[in-house]
């Protein structure tokens, strides 16, 4: 592993606070105009995985990471939440998924709330071609509606619709 930075995330919300009261491209740029931009690193990051190519996988990370520093700041500009503010949802989010960590309950099984191998050989026979993670509980209430009608799917994720419609071809992961 490489020397570690000296700069911190304080400083990455810095230069992007400073990047959108000095620079005319960055000012003008809203929630909407950015999302192509979002969606395409997030692409590109998906890629770089795929390849296994951790330097990659860094410079990609980065760039993703300029999004969600991005849209901060404008909702910061707005009055609408902080970086803060996202930083203490997301914290507050992962340890309610952990309640076995930071809480008092049992620990369950780990592939709990994960396809059952079961499911997983249904939903390839509904087109899915690769497991899939359940979008819990939307999509498990999606294959208990296609299982009890024979239905075509139509969860309202596109992502997961094209999925199904292409046989598994465009991939599945958790959402979140």
């Amino acid at each position: 592993m490489k020397k570690t930075s000296t700069h911190s995330l304080d400083d990455t919300l810095e230069l992007m606070r400073d990047l959108r009261a000095r620079c005319e491209w960055d000012a003008a740029q809203t929630h909407e105009s950015l999302r192509p931009y979002l969606i395409e690193e997030a692409h590109e990051l998906d890629e770089a995985i795929r390849h296994e190519d951790d330097k990659l996988v860094r410079e990609e990370l980065g760039d993703v990471l300029l999004q969600v520093l991005f849209h901060s700041v404008m909702a910061e500009e707005r009055g609408a939440f902080s970086f803060a503010d996202v930083a203490e949802g997301l914290i507050t989010k992962m340890r309610g998924r952990h309640p076995h960590l930071y809480g008092d309950a049992a620990k369950e099984p780990w592939g709990y709330g994960v396809a059952t191998v079961a499911e997983g050989e249904e939903l390839r026979d509904l087109g899915v071609a690769r497991p899939v993670v359940v979008f819990t509980p939307l999509l498990a209430e999606e294959l208990t509606r296609v299982r009890s009608a024979r239905l075509t799917p139509t969860l309202g994720f596109p992502e997961v619709r094209a999925q199904i419609s292409a046989g598994g071809k465009n991939g599945g992961g958790a959402r979140d």
